[in-house]
């Protein structure tokens, strides 16, 4: 998968959680590192090297499913294969990475292909995938309509029979990568799991993406911050503030992840039609939802789309809400909202 420890930086969701609490006691919180970025979880519990080894046990083997930076991971053996390969489901990251192929061909099917997990050889050509990066200095036409070929979902066929899967390929280059729907797919991991073990209060973020249950220790729902979608702003610099609990929160945006060659600026959404670093007047799509593995993959999807694409899908999705924010005809920073947000600012 992209590393997701850049990808931290550009899907910009500040959390705060417990500001200005009055009575902590009862609150944990716990943080590691995983998916190459980190993770953060507050919650009301008393036994937290308990959670921790229950946390890290679920990201280990999300890890070993999807983790395209480890070669013995199984979506690495799969992008290494000729034809593609058959998977038992009787071990954890053989069913990690049956949910989220199986999750992705929903979600590649509703955003008609502006999600797309075949995108990988693509994000690689342009520096944002695990080959590491690679300023584009001349834009070489013919060396992206070549890795064009082998992007589309429709070159990976997914069967399941029994307790087995298989994945075949039309094309030795076709290669997936979840990193657009790993994070939050891990973030539903992790609430899972500490919904197993009782607790109701909590905020789990992985890499930016969030889940919050219940309330804070103050008694509130929980805050989460939306940063200003500009170039070099810092992470102090607030566009919105939101007010929620019982959802799924993930932001997308191309102006942390990017990188400039002699004044054109590249950024890591790439759109799967085009092959190029997507550019519109979109600048981050924060979008709301049960499952954070959805938040996460249909906000990529919104960045690909552009504004006016984004908005008719989201207004038609009765599972999504969102905040979208995007520059006008004079420059000028506006939003767009589903309009059943609560915001603090």
């Amino acid at each position: 998968m992209m590393r997701l420890g850049i990808l931290l930086l550009c899907y910009c969701i500040l959390v705060f959680s417990c500001r200005d609490a009055q009575d902590t006691s009862a609150y944990i919180k716990i943080h590691g590192e995983t998916m190459g970025t980190s993770y953060n979880i507050t919650c009301a519990y008393d036994q937290p090297e308990l959670l921790t080894d229950r946390i890290e046990k679920v990201l280990a083997e999300v890890n070993q499913g999807m983790n395209t930076y480890d070669q013995l991971s199984l979506i690495s053996k799969f992008n290494q294969s000729e034809k593609g390969m058959d998977f038992d489901l009787d071990t954890p990251a053989a069913r990690h990475f049956y949910q989220n192929m199986a999750a992705s061909r929903r979600i590649v099917k509703e955003t008609n292909g502006y999600f797309d997990p075949t995108v990988g050889p693509l994000v690689n050509y342009w520096g944002f995938g695990p080959s590491g990066r690679n300023n584009i200095n001349v834009i070489d036409s013919m060396a992206i309509d070549s890795v064009m070929q082998v992007i589309s979902f429709n070159r990976v066929i997914l069967k399941k029979e029994g307790d087995a899967f298989t994945i075949d390929k039309s094309d030795p280059g076709v290669q997936l990568d979840f990193s657009a729907i790993a994070k939050g797919y891990g973030v539903d991991k992790i609430a899972e799991e500490m919904n197993q073990m009782g607790i109701q209060d909590y905020l789990v973020e992985v890499g930016g993406e969030t889940r919050l249950a219940g309330k804070n220790a103050k008694g509130q729902n929980w805050s989460l911050a939306i940063s200003e979608p500009k170039i070099n702003a810092s992470f102090q610099s607030i566009a919105h503030i939101l007010s929620i609990t019982d959802r799924s929160v993930a932001t997308s945006g191309n102006y942390r992840n990017y990188y400039e060659v002699d004044g054109q600026i590249f950024g890591h959404t790439i759109n799967p039609f085009t092959g190029y670093p997507e550019r519109s007047n979109l600048l981050s799509a924060t979008i709301i939802h049960d499952e954070c593995m959805y938040a996460d993959a249909y906000a990529t999807a919104c960045m690909a789309m552009g504004l006016e694409q984004s908005l008719l899908f989201v207004n038609t999705n009765p599972e999504v809400s969102y905040l979208f924010l995007y520059t006008d005809s004079e420059g000028q920073l506006q939003s767009a909202d589903s309009g059943d947000l609560t915001f603090l600012e």
